[in-house]
C-alpha cells in the first residue's frame, strides 16, 4: 500500500507498505492511529476526497515535535492562530472504512503540495530570524 510521511523535521516520503497495513502505519507513528479529515484542506484542494490523514492520537500526551508541515496541511495555511499538529503524519487512500493505497496521481499530487508548503515554511522561518 502507497502512502506518503510526513515528518517532523520537514522530509517527505513515499512508502510502501506490505503485510500487516495497520501495524506498519502504528510503527511509523509511534502509536495509535488517528484518522484526521481537515476540511479547510480538503476546500481549499489540498487533500483529495477519499484521502486522509493519520497520526498518532496521543501525540500531544507524548509530547511529540511540531510538525510545521502537517499543521500548515491541517489547516489550510500558515497563521499564528492555526491548529497545531505533532508528531509525523501519513496520507492514506479511504475506501469507506477502510484504507488504501494512494494512486499515483494523488501522490503527484500531494509531493507537489507538499513541496510548496515546504518552502512556504522555509520562506516563513527564514524571514522570523
Amino acid at each position: 500500500m502507497k502512502i506518503i510521511v510526513i515528518k517532523t523535521d520537514s522530509n517527505i516520503e513515499v512508502k510502501n507498505l506490505e503485510g500487516n497495513i495497520i501495524k506498519e502505519m502504528k510503527d511509523i507513528l509511534g502509536g495509535y492511529l488517528e484518522a484526521v479529515r481537515p476540511r479547510e484542506a480538503y476546500k481549499q484542494n489540498l487533500m483529495l476526497p477519499r484521502t486522509l490523514f493519520c497520526c498518532d492520537e496521543e501525540g500531544l500526551c507524548k509530547n511529540k515535535n511540531f510538525n510545521l508541515i502537517a499543521s500548515i496541511l491541517y489547516n489550510g495555511n500558515l497563521s499564528p492562530l492555526m491548529q497545531l499538529i505533532v508528531g509525523d503524519i501519513l496520507i492514506v487512500g479511504e475506501d469507506g472504512e477502510d484504507f488504501r493505497s494512494l494512486c499515483d496521481g494523488e501522490v503527484n499530487h500531494y509531493l507537489n503540495v507538499l513541496a510548496a508548503m515546504k518552502q512556504a515554511s522555509l520562506n516563513f522561518m527564514e524571514s522570523a530570524r
